[in-house]
């Protein structure tokens, strides 16, 4: 069995009008939602899970980098001929920020907040903020049962860049 981890991250836009635009690959999260089903009826850290969870593993290993699957550019230099890409003129953008699935869970698997709401944290107390915030969220759903998910924590990385 081949371990690899799969990940996507979220850049974050904000212009000075107080506009945010938030830029993810989510076919992952799409394939994902087709096969997560055995995974999320289970407690988070139990053996049962933990069997589901590889279970779910092997099935992603025969989407990736595939049509109708996910590109990850890491295992294969090809897969960057899908990745997206765009430009915005940089005297138009207030703030660029870079954060991994785990910083992101706030909105995007607890929708506790909203992208406006992440940057506010961001500008008041940093990325150690958001990322104690998120860690606070999880540590009150350990088994996952709220929040379905695969592990307690995830890795979580945010580069915040206020362009003022």
């Amino acid at each position: 069995m081949s371990r690899w981890r799969a990940r996507h991250s979220t850049l974050l836009l904000a212009n000075w009008e107080g506009e945010t635009t938030a830029v993810a690959d989510r076919r992952l999260d799409e394939v994902g939602k087709r096969l997560r089903g055995p995974v999320d009826a289970l407690p988070t850290g139990t053996p049962e899970h933990a069997a589901a969870l590889a279970e779910y593993r092997d099935a992603l290993t025969g989407l990736r980098n595939r049509p109708g699957g996910f590109w990850i550019a890491g295992p294969d230099p090809l897969a960057a001929e899908h990745a997206l890409a765009g430009t915005v003129p940089l005297e138009s953008l207030a703030s660029v920020t870079l954060l991994s699935d785990g910083a992101t869970r706030l909105v995007d698997k607890f929708a506790l907040a909203d992208w406006r709401e992440v940057l506010a944290v961001l500008d008041s107390t940093g990325p150690d903020g958001l990322i104690r915030r998120v860690r606070e969220v999880e540590g009150g759903d350990p088994d996952g049962r709220r929040w379905p998910r695969g592990k307690t924590h995830d890795d979580a990385t945010v580069v915040h860049w206020p362009l003022s």
